[in-house]
């Protein structure tokens, strides 16, 4: 890795606010700031050893590498502090296994989505793996610290060089743990909502990184597990991004191969491949684009026997796919007052952007519709062939520069209320 500033020009980390933003220099850096559970920090060995071999030029990341929690060689518990020595220059962004543990931390998402953007990135994951929110809010010990260390080191370094700094968003992977944990969707929504506050109110006094509202770019965590939880807390990404706030839910994960039975981390490919997804969508919030997943977008109504849901197509049209996603009941739909006879495309979003889908029932009964919600086949897998998944996504034509995979957006796991 080339070093682009020298140890000790880090300055005045940790010793209060700076100034300047490097007025003198046309680069103006990114910061991806990931954080969350283990697949924030990359995948599980799975046959792969890391497949982004070469820097990725023009995007950057501490000396101490894309975790530099982890990163110091010796360092056998990650629940401390950022050793100083980690973050003390910027190099250019490099997959590298762990030091502390390679044969468990391989690929991350950050080569991926610098590789998809045109701004100039910096990464960094302070991300700790099976951890609860709540372990990584603001009063655990740790994580939240070293997260805003992250920034404020990161802040400082650019302005010792002349870059022009910023906090891009916040790549929020998580729930597993709080799935199986049986926390509830409003107490999720409600302590994600407070740690993404307290996020902001730190970057700001921590870095002079005015972030505005801090944007946080969270996705919904594939399936398949006994317990109701696990749609919950899926269902609450959603939630989140339609309720708005400074969230944006990329889109549902069950169509991403994952490595075995009942196993949460994903192969090193769709870890490349779905950190391309990540810095495509992180691109447009950098733009000022914007982003809507493909998800209903208020609630379905029944009129007798039929139900009409109301879609955003991101990129039109609709369409049923049962290749790349393992055909399931009903495309992925369940409904409790009656049985579902048809679920059919109605208006496949071209021209709006608006798409129907049609559900027809056996009867006509209010009911709760569920999309992607524990429907899966063999309890323990995830995944696009038994997991819980739909069969319905977009025609985005954009493909992985890694193998050409497609990047459709599928239809996001959902749960509403049908009068």
């Amino acid at each position: 890795m080339t070093s682009l500033l020298a140890p000790g020009r880090i300055g005045r980390i940790g010793q209060g606010r700076r100034s300047g933003s490097g007025s003198g220099s046309s680069t103006n850096l990114k910061h991806a700031v990931i954080y969350g559970q283990s697949l924030a920090l990359g995948t599980d060995p799975d046959g792969a050893s890391i497949i982004t071999t070469s820097p990725v030029a023009g995007h950057f990341e501490f000396n101490g590498g894309i975790r530099p929690v982890y990163d110091r060689a010796g360092e056998t518990n990650p629940n401390t502090t950022i050793y100083p020595g980690q973050i003390t220059s910027l190099v250019t962004l490099q997959e590298a296994n762990s030091a502390i543990d390679p044969t468990t931390i391989r690929e991350s998402f950050a080569s991926g989505m610098a590789l998809r953007m045109t701004s100039a990135g910096m990464f960094s994951s302070t991300a700790r793996g099976a951890f609860t929110i709540a372990n990584l809010s603001r009063t655990a010990a740790n994580h939240f610290p070293n997260t805003v260390t992250a920034v404020l080191a990161a802040k400082d370094l650019c302005d010792a060089a002349g870059y022009g700094y910023e906090v891009g968003a916040v790549i929020w992977k998580h729930g597993e743990a709080d799935a199986a944990a049986g926390t509830t969707r409003s107490a999720y929504k409600a302590s994600l909502t407070t740690l993404r506050q307290d996020l902001e109110n730190h970057f700001d006094v921590a870095a002079l990184a005015n972030v505005g509202t801090l944007k946080m770019l969270i996705d919904q965590q594939a399936m398949s597990a006994s317990t109701g939880t696990w749609a919950e807390i899926a269902v609450a990404a959603i939630e989140l991004h339609r309720a708005g706030g400074g969230f944006y839910c990329a889109g549902p994960t069950y169509h991403l191969i994952f490595t075995g039975a009942n196993d949460v981390h994903l192969t090193s490919v769709s870890t490349r491949n779905y950190g391309e997804k990540l810095g495509l969508i992180y691109q447009r919030l950098l733009n000022g684009q914007g982003w809507n997943p493909c998800h209903i977008t208020s609630t379905p109504t029944r009129v007798g026997s039929t139900i009409t849901v109301p879609i955003h197509v991101p990129v039109p049209p609709l369409t049923v796919d049962t290749t790349l996603v393992a055909s399931a009941t009903n495309r992925g739909f369940t409904y409790s007052g009656a049985n579902i006879t048809s679920v059919t495309i109605t208006d496949d979003g071209t021209g709006d952007n608006a798409g129907v889908i049609t559900i027809e029932l056996d009867a006509a009964a209010g009911g709760t519709l569920r999309v992607a919600y524990n429907n899966y086949v063999t309890d323990g897998y995830l995944g696009p062939t038994f997991g819980s998944r739909s069969n319905i996504r977009d025609s985005d034509p954009a493909v992985t520069l890694y193998d050409g995979t497609p990047l459709y957006n599928w239809l996001c796991n959902d749960q509403w209320v049908v009068a």
